[in-house]
């Protein structure tokens, strides 16, 4: 089972190389939420696949060549009996202001025999996502 819940942490990570919303949803069950930390509802309220695809489209344009990636130097945490894994992850895109690259928390809990991720609970830099999308939104205006 650790083995398992490993390989679908890795589909779950290469699922943002290929940006699609198709990709990202694909690994993840019918019921699957999505949860974004720190709570703020208004922001980052928690999202079914519907709503995260529909999120994730938005972003589509916005972001080329993005890359999601356990953080170089750090190991995966794995719950087998909870089903659960934690990692540290960076991001990296280009964009229109340039690059974008971000830290996260994931914590994934997975379904019971662990072939696709049941809750997603990403803890994101909110203060450099915030500043970031600022930035694109004024060059959107110009």
């Amino acid at each position: 089972m650790r083995a398992r819940l490993l390989q679908t942490t890795r589909m779950f990570l290469e699922s943002y190389d290929t940006w699609t919303v198709d990709a990202l949803l694909s690994v993840r069950s019918p019921t699957c939420i999505h949860h974004t930390l720190p709570t703020d509802e208004e922001r980052f309220p928690s999202r079914n696949n519907t709503e995260y695809g529909a999120f994730v489209r938005s972003l589509l344009p916005l972001f080329r060549n993005f890359r999601l990636r356990i953080a170089e130097g750090d190991d995966v945490a794995i719950d087998v009996e909870k089903r659960r894994v934690v990692l540290h992850a960076k991001s990296r895109a280009d964009t229109d202001v340039g690059e974008y690259k971000n830290e996260y928390v994931f914590m994934l809990t997975m379904t019971e025999d662990g072939m696709l991720v049941e809750k997603v609970v990403e803890f994101l830099d909110s203060g450099y996502t915030e500043k970031f999308f600022g930035k694109l939104l004024a060059s959107d205006k110009d």
